[in-house]
């Protein structure tokens, strides 16, 4: 019996041997195959093909800064409703330079659109300024304003394509503070209300 017990322990041993032999005989030659010259050469062609690839891709993605389009630049005066300049208004008269931002899914398309139809678009914008109302330029975050804007481009457009409104240099001429006459007060009563809706 002691015999017996010997045996299979003299069969398992080499067994294990032979395995780690192999095992180590595979990773030899596997770091031999690598290490060779041709090998090295076509990782390194490979890498650099590979990575360049992948440079030209992402430096063609267009970033969120190439989102924003220029629409140009704009003027607003107050007029009465006789067609005079409206001096008592809290704006008589507003300049600013009109940029949106493009949602992304429509980007490519909402630039053509912007070139095609490019005096369509200044045109309907201005006829929006001309209508607007003085409370509109005195709310200091310009929502209503914005609001009607982006409403005109994307119906102009014909796809919903502006994501959103910035109004950049703006520069105001406003008369000096004083009590707002009722008319005024419910024009900037409504402009907060939409607001807040």
């Amino acid at each position: 019996m002691a015999e017996n017990k010997e045996e299979p322990e003299t069969t398992e041993a080499p067994a294990k041997t032979g395995l780690k032999q192999r095992i180590a005989q595979f990773g030899k030659s596997l770091v031999d195959r690598c290490l060779r010259p041709r090998v090295m050469l076509s990782l390194a062609v490979s890498s650099f093909v590979i990575h360049s690839a992948l440079y030209w891709y992402y430096s063609t993605l267009p970033t969120d800064h190439s989102r924003e389009v220029a629409l140009g630049e704009f003027h607003y005066v107050a007029y009465t409703s006789d067609g005079s300049i409206a001096e008592a208004a809290l704006v008589s008269s507003a300049d600013f330079e009109l940029h949106v931002i493009l949602i992304p899914t429509v980007e490519e398309r909402a630039r053509k659109l912007i070139t095609l139809r490019e005096r369509k678009l200044r045109q309907e914008i201005e006829e929006l300024i001309r209508q607007s109302r003085d409370s509109e330029f005195a709310d200091p975050l310009l929502v209503e304003l914005k609001r009607r804007l982006l409403g005109q481009i994307n119906h102009t457009l014909g796809i919903k394509a502006i994501e959103e409104v910035l109004i950049t240099e703006l520069q105001l001429s406003q008369r000096e503070a004083e009590s707002p006459s009722p008319n005024e007060s419910e024009a900037i009563t409504a402009a907060v209300t939409v607001r807040n809706n």
